[in-house]
């Protein structure tokens, strides 16, 4: 019953005027309840849900998997317009990926990897991976709504903000062996969702990147 009440607030609410800040083709304005996209975790959960480990399309797997990335979540206030410092912030949750690959899609599909929280979200993944060929790396980084990548402490791509679907790309030079990576991705209003990160190594093509 409380799926079908928050399906029919979540139409309604696609059909609200819409304002510049919140335009028709990506986060139409319109008023949040308790019950939009604002749950509490269920027991024991934290919001998280227990996904295949072989689906490429989710946020993240409430299982452990060794040397994956971590991605623990917080749940921010409405209105939220860029990232806030994730650090300072207590997490009510993790979930874990060797990938971020999840294509633009209506929010009204579900948050794969994520439960309870429709909107007004945030995940930190953090992890560490290996370079066997030194040289300049290009990532391309694609969220709704914003996101960032930090390697080594340092900003390589800045995608914040609340905005429908984009893209944002930036290069980084790194040496052989481990580097440390940090991705902070949030979901403001509805209705669409959307989180993925391509490298191109050098000498090779973009690919999807994977631990």
């Amino acid at each position: 019953m409380l799926k079908r009440v928050l399906l029919v607030t979540f139409i309604l609410g696609a059909f609200s005027a819409c304002t510049p800040r919140h335009r028709c083709s990506g986060h139409p304005h319109r008023s949040h309840s308790e019950a939009d996209g604002k749950a509490a975790p269920p027991a024991g959960g934290a919001g998280v849900t227990a996904e295949a480990d072989d689906k490429s399309s989710v946020f993240g797997t409430a299982k452990a998997i060794p040397g994956a990335l971590k991605g623990d979540i917080y749940y921010l206030a409405e209105d939220t317009e860029k990232l806030p410092d994730l650090t300072k912030m207590t997490h009510v949750g993790s979930i874990y990926t060797r990938k971020l690959d999840i294509p633009v899609q209506d929010f009204r599909n579900g948050f794969p990897g994520v439960t309870d929280r429709f909107e007004w979200f945030a995940i930190r993944y953090t992890g560490t991976f290996t370079v066997t060929a030194a040289g300049e790396y290009g990532f391309r980084l694609g969220s709704d709504d914003g996101a960032k990548l930090f390697i080594d402490g340092k900003l390589v791509v800045d995608n914040d903000g609340v905005h429908s679907f984009q893209d944002a790309d930036g290069k980084v030079t790194l040496t052989a062996g481990p580097h440390a990576m940090v991705l902070e991705y949030f979901q403001g209003p509805a209705t669409e969702i959307g989180l993925q990160l391509w490298v191109t190594a050098p000498g090779a093509a973009e690919t999807i990147w994977t631990l």
